[in-house]
C-alpha cells in the first residue's frame, strides 16, 4: 500500500513538473516569435539597387562596380561619363584629378572615409580614395565600390589611368 501511494505521489509530482516544463518551453517560444517579430518589424528595408544607379570603374584590366550616392554631385558625375582620367597619388591614400568643369556639391564631413569612397574635394578634385582613415574636410559624396577585394592592389601605381563608365 504504501509503495502504491509513493508511486502515485511520484506520478503526480512527474505530471505537474512536465506540466510547468511545457507551459515554459511554450512561453519561451511565443517570447522568442514576439522578439523576431519585433526584430522583423524594425529591420530597414534595403532598397533594391537600380542598374541607373550603378557604374563601372575600370583600372588595369579589373573592373569594379559603384553604387552612385543619391546626390546631385553624383549625378551630374554620371552625366559627364565616359571619363577616363590619369588620377594623381595624393597623401598615399587617395587618387585625385582635377576636372574641367566644376559638378555641384553636397558637403558633408564624413569624419571615416573608407577605401571604397569616390568623392567631390571642394567644386572640381575629384578623389578616389584606397585606405580607410579620419577627416576633418568636407567632401561630397559620389559613390561606393561594392566589391573592394581587389582595389588597393588595383591602385599600386603612383599615377594611374582609371576609366568610368555606365
Amino acid at each position: 500500500m504504501i509503495f502504491k501511494m509513493t508511486l502515485w505521489i511520484l506520478s503526480l509530482i512527474i505530471i505537474v513538473f512536465l506540466n510547468i516544463w511545457d507551459n515554459n518551453i511554450n512561453n519561451n517560444i511565443n517570447t522568442n516569435q514576439e522578439i523576431v517579430k519585433q526584430e522583423i518589424k524594425n529591420t530597414p528595408i534595403i532598397p533594391e539597387i537600380k542598374k541607373e544607379n550603378m557604374i563601372n570603374i575600370k583600372i588595369w584590366e579589373k573592373t569594379f562596380t559603384a553604387v552612385l550616392d543619391n546626390s546631385k554631385t553624383a549625378l551630374e558625375f554620371k552625366n559627364i561619363l565616359p571619363l577616363t582620367l590619369n588620377m594623381q597619388d595624393f597623401n598615399s591614400n587617395e587618387k585625385m584629378y582635377d576636372l574641367d568643369n566644376s559638378l555641384p556639391k553636397s558637403l558633408y564631413k564624413p569624419w571615416i572615409i573608407n577605401s571604397w569612397d569616390l568623392m567631390l574635394w571642394q567644386s572640381n578634385t575629384l578623389v578616389l580614395f584606397y585606405e580607410t582613415f579620419s577627416s576633418e574636410y568636407s567632401y561630397s559624396k559620389i559613390w561606393k565600390i561594392d566589391d573592394i577585394t581587389w582595389l588597393k592592389e588595383a591602385l599600386w601605381s603612383w599615377n594611374i589611368t582609371i576609366n568610368f563608365y555606365n
